[in-house]
């Protein structure tokens, strides 16, 4: 065997045996391990603590799908009415109507009246329509208003047979009048009631004058009258003083108290004077205010002259 070869076996000896020491003397490096991943350690969650009912938020409401309830239509009698007015007319005063844009204002004037004309500021933008109608059987005119898109406020005048219309129309508001009808002023019971107060007036009148007390007669301006004239109801006496002047009708005068004129220069004349129930002697006495010097009493049946007054 060479001497190279021989160095080379003595060399791979010394190796295996150095090792083989080292491993024996625990100094030689543990052997490859895997390296072990460690699991981290979860958080502590908190234990929920129960929350009083009373405290807990209720869920907020689900909405409910209800099937739609059909809309109930409204009554005719009620769309008409509901928009409608009615004016007394009174010829001293101006009445005031809007009509909104796209909509219609319907007047209807007294029944029995005749329309005759119309007039207005503005007949471009303002547009009267007269139609004819009868409101139980009455002859009844009927006006259709309709305005423009710019139309200012206007003055309407209408004039019938009877009666002057004065309106101003406004292109304001929402149309709350859009059906008006006019009725007379006065009922026919009005003329009824102006007349029974009319009686009642004069009966109260009458109570209060049968109620006074006779005059005094001044003594020192007092005067008699001289009485001509041939009828059943002529005066028993007649007397005054410089305020007042007595005329003394007799017990048979009846219910038609004569009238007393006042005479001057052949002219007859009016004169205050008031008559009172008589005082037993005599029937109805009249009493003229101040002295007369010539007076007349005309009845049904006649005259009586008052002269005198010395």
């Amino acid at each position: 065997m060479s001497d190279p070869f021989k160095v080379i076996l003595f060399l791979i000896s010394v190796v295996i045996l150095s090792w083989f020491i080292f491993i024996l003397s625990g100094c030689a490096p543990p052997p490859h391990r895997r390296p072990q991943v460690e699991t981290p350690t979860p958080a502590l969650q908190p234990t929920p603590v129960a929350v009083p009912t009373e405290f807990q938020q209720l869920p907020p409401p689900q909405p409910v799908v209800q099937a739609e309830q059909p809309r109930k239509k409204p009554d005719f009698k009620d769309v008409i009415t509901k928009s409608a007015a009615t004016f007394a007319f009174n010829p001293d005063h101006e009445y005031v109507f809007a009509c909104p844009m796209w909509e219609l204002l319907t007047i209807r004037l007294i029944p029995g009246e005749t329309y005759q004309d119309y007039g207005s500021a503005n007949l471009v933008e303002w547009m009267v329509q007269p139609l004819q109608s009868s409101v139980e059987n009455e002859p009844t005119t009927v006006l259709l208003i309709k305005r423009g898109p710019v139309a200012p406020a206007a003055t309407l005048v209408i004039v019938t047979d009877k009666n002057t219309y004065r309106m101003k129309l406004t292109p304001d508001g929402r149309g709350e009048n859009r059906a008006v009808r006019f009725v007379r002023f006065r009922d026919p019971m009005a003329e009824v009631r102006r007349e029974e107060a009319m009686i009642a007036a004069a009966e109260r009148r009458k109570q209060k004058a049968q109620e006074a007390h006779y005059p005094t007669l001044n003594q020192a301006t007092a005067r008699t009258y001289s009485v001509s004239g041939n009828v059943a109801w002529a005066p028993v006496k007649v007397e005054g003083d410089h305020v007042h002047t007595f005329i003394y009708l007799p017990a048979n005068t009846g219910a038609e108290i004569p009238t007393l004129t006042l005479m001057r220069d052949g002219i007859e004349a009016r004169i205050n004077s008031r008559t009172v129930p008589g005082n037993g002697l005599y029937g109805p006495v009249i009493i003229a205010d101040g002295a007369i010097g010539e007076a007349k009493l005309t009845g049904q049946d006649g005259e009586v002259l008052i002269t005198g007054g010395k």
